[in-house]
Parts: C-alpha cells; structure tokens; sequence
C-alpha cells in the first residue's frame, strides 16, 4: 500500500499568489498518472509552472515537497524544490531527524528555471514512525526580543511531543510557537501536515 504526500508554499500573498496556487492544484491533478515517479513529477510540475510564469514580468516561485510512502517494502521516497525539509520522527526511540540528514539532495524552487531536475531520495520507514511536513511560517517567527524560533527549536519542540497522538501533537507545536512569540497571530501562512506509520510492514 502507498500513499503520498504533496506540500507547497507560494510566494507571497493575495490574488497573483491565490492564482498561483490554483495554477498549482490543477499541474497536480493532472500530472497524477506520473506520481509514483516523484522526481518526475516535481520536474514536470516546474516544467509546466515555469511555461506559465515566464509570460509574466515579475519572477514568482513556489517551493514543494513530494513523498511517497510505500508501507509494503517499508520505504519512502521523496524528492524536494527547495523546500524545508521535514523531519521523521521515531517515536519508540524519541529520535528526530530531518530527512534531509539521510539524503541532501534536491532541486530548485518550482517556477525558475525551466530544465530543473529532483533527485528521487530514498528513505527506510518503521512502524510507529511519524513524518512531520510544514511550511517555513511555523518557524521564521520571532519574538520581541527579535529572536527567531528557528529550526532547531521545532525540531525540540517536537522531541518533547513525541508522545502525543499526531493531531495533538500538532497543536502543541502550535502552541508553542505563540508562546515564544507571545502572540496568537503569524504574519506568514502556515501548514502542518503529519503522516503516521500505523501498518505492520511486510517483511522480505
């Protein structure tokens, strides 16, 4: 059994990014038939993007990352443009690690040059794992004293949550951010997307 996992942010706000985004959903749904390749079908979304975008005279850009997990061979593949990198989680061992840790390699943001290439990266996957997606408007928030919440204190933060069910977990994250910045508002959007590893894998 396999399932994926799209995440994008658009650049910048109101009716040209909500555009984008539109343009963005429609690349996705119909470029499906390529979506267990996930570096073609990073490559062919920011081949399409850039066809459009280059008819405007302003750049614009989206970044995105793309996984697959496949629960039968215990495995994910992801590819990424340009994106924060998102964490696994191993909950039995409370280990959290970017993914980027286990493979680097990755391609531009969608939109900017047109001959872009993602690398397809590979990961391991267990059972009770946990795979934590986001968008940078969790973390470029800063607090009155104009430090910035950061990676590293994401990654902390959800080391402490790791025994919290996934939804739960993402509240807290939440929370913990508005506590640092001492406000309920963020000035940028924000996405959290969580996936758990609750199938036995099969063994081979």
């Amino acid at each position: 059994m396999t399932a994926g996992i799209f995440i994008c942010d658009v650049m910048g706000h109101g009716m040209r990014a909500a555009l984008v985004t539109a343009i963005m959903r429609g690349l996705v749904e119909e470029l499906m038939p390529v979506a267990a390749d996930v570096g073609k079908f990073l490559t062919e979304i920011n081949r399409s993007l850039h066809a459009i975008l280059k008819r405007t005279n302003e750049p614009f850009l989206a970044t995105a990352f793309y996984l697959v997990a496949d629960a039968g061979c215990g495995e994910i593949c992801f590819a990424n443009a340009g994106h924060p990198s998102p964490f696994r989680v191993q909950r039995k061992s409370k280990a959290v690690e970017a993914l980027k840790s286990l493979d680097p390699r990755h391609g531009p943001a969608l939109g900017l040059f047109e001959r872009a290439t993602y690398p397809a990266c590979r990961a391991t996957m267990q059972q009770d794992d946990l795979f934590v997606l986001f968008t940078d408007g969790i973390y470029e928030v800063d607090n009155p004293e104009h430090q910035e919440y950061g990676l590293e204190r994401l990654q902390s933060a959800i080391r402490r949550f790791t025994h919290l069910p996934s939804e739960q977990l993402l509240d807290a994250l939440l929370k913990d951010v508005q506590r640092f910045s001492r406000t309920s508002e963020f000035e940028d959007y924000v996405c959290l997307v969580a996936m758990d590893v609750q199938k036995a894998l099969v063994s081979h």
